[in-house]
């Protein structure tokens, strides 16, 4: 259990084949986030985003787009894409993935590590935060954390 919820979260998804199962490590790290706080998320994804039905889903310009195609198609992989969307609105993504399929996820991305950490700080510090609190989850695909209540 956390005592409380962080300014800024680092997480691997280190060992994740691709997109759809680093997100695994995404949603935890969401789970120990404030909701104005930041994710940073290393996910090298060696095998890129996922299938094609998942592209289908990701590929979709606008969240009342997803929200639509699942009322009438309910479906995992698009459960996933409107998660991916939700939450990598505030995460910052580094990552081996072609800039098509980085694209294709809207998320923010920096080339290695530092420079995203750098990043994250930088956006927390215009939001008024210079001493963030942080969590640094190395095995982000297995650790659930449980926020307070």
């Amino acid at each position: 259990d956390l005592a409380r919820l962080a300014d800024l979260v680092l997480v691997s998804a280190e060992g994740a084949g691709n997109w759809i199962q680093s997100h695994k490590a995404l949603y935890h790290a969401s789970r120990a986030v404030r909701e104005e706080g930041l994710i940073v998320l290393e996910a090298p994804c060696p095998e890129g985003i996922g299938d094609e039905r998942f592209r289908h889903w990701i590929s979709q310009p606008t969240l009342a787009e997803i929200y639509a195609g699942l009322r009438q198609h309910p479906e995992v992989l698009g459960q996933t894409a409107l998660s991916t969307k939700v939450r990598g609105a505030r995460t910052i993504l580094v990552t081996n993935m072609k800039p098509e399929e980085q694209r294709h996820l809207g998320i923010q991305t920096a080339p290695d590590l530092d420079r995203a950490v750098r990043m994250a700080f930088e956006r927390l510090a215009q939001n008024g935060i210079s001493k963030p609190s942080y969590y640094l989850m190395p095995q982000g695909l297995t650790v659930v954390p449980f926020p307070p209540v």
